[in-house]
């Protein structure tokens, strides 16, 4: 009995370490998309779209030891074989998290995850990621948010006017301490939207996914620069996702 007991309690504690690694994870690339990767799914590899400035579909994927790993597909005559290309510590108790890929100093690929459980990042709120090598800083509406190179920070907008707009304004400091802003707007902010604005370094490429027209004859085409863009999500996106989900198992 006293064996039975213990392989029982080590079973379970199996099956829920296996549950807690279990999470969803979406990609977006920075300055580069990939459609070559993958991600490890029990004991199989999943093929993933890492596309340009926007985001991916939600995959099923599994943590280990606290990190995520992204994979290559090597052919060979045994086989494939599959080695990891780069890895990324995952939000500590997050079940889904944004993943952002990108060509770091030296050609050096990284990736960065940032929790995207609506439990912690939840509707009316704003999300500022900064995927920069300077500190950037966000006033949306009166709530202010500074967030240091490849970290984030998630503030609640309260909305005073009838209309559903926000101003947000984003500076961030150059080489000598001072604030230069890089965007200033007015964001439509609807009750159901969370919104994530990211600061990247870019040299052109947010500008053509975005269809912005090049400015011709200027003379830092191409020349690496410090921007920023947002996107939005909506509950009921996610509310969708989890019915169809419930159904599924039906």
């Amino acid at each position: 009995m006293p064996r039975i007991f213990i392989a029982c309690i080590t079973l379970c504690s199996a099956v829920l370490i296996a549950h807690a690694s279990a999470v969803e994870v979406r990609l977006m690339g920075v300055e580069v998309s990939r459609n070559d990767l993958y991600l490890k799914q029990g004991t199989e590899f999943v093929s993933v779209d890492i596309p340009l400035y926007v985001n991916s579909a939600y995959y099923k994927a599994e943590i280990s030891e606290g990190s995520l790993q992204l994979y290559t597909k090597i052919e060979t005559d045994e086989g494939p074989r599959f080695e990891v290309v780069v890895e990324g510590d995952f939000p500590t108790g997050a079940h889904s998290a944004l993943g952002i890929y990108f060509i770091g100093p030296g050609g050096q690929i990284q990736v960065y995850f940032y929790d995207d459980d609506w439990s912690t990042f939840s509707k009316r709120s704003y999300r500022l990621i900064n995927i920069s090598p300077v500190s950037v800083s966000s006033k949306i509406e009166d709530s202010l948010i500074q967030v240091q190179p490849f970290q984030s920070g998630t503030v609640q907008v309260e909305i005073d006017s009838n209309l559903p707009l926000v101003r947000v304004m984003t500076v961030y400091k150059d080489g000598n301490d001072q604030w230069k802003p890089i965007y200033n707007q007015r964001t439509p902010f609807v009750e159901d939207w969370r919104i994530t604005g990211i600061a990247v370094v870019t040299a052109g490429k947010l500008d053509q996914a975005m269809g912005v027209p090049a400015a011709t004859g200027a003379p830092d085409v191409g020349k690496a620069k410090l921007s920023y863009f947002s996107f939005k999500d909506q509950e009921s996106t996610t509310a969708q996702k989890v019915a169809e989900r419930q159904n599924s198992a039906k």
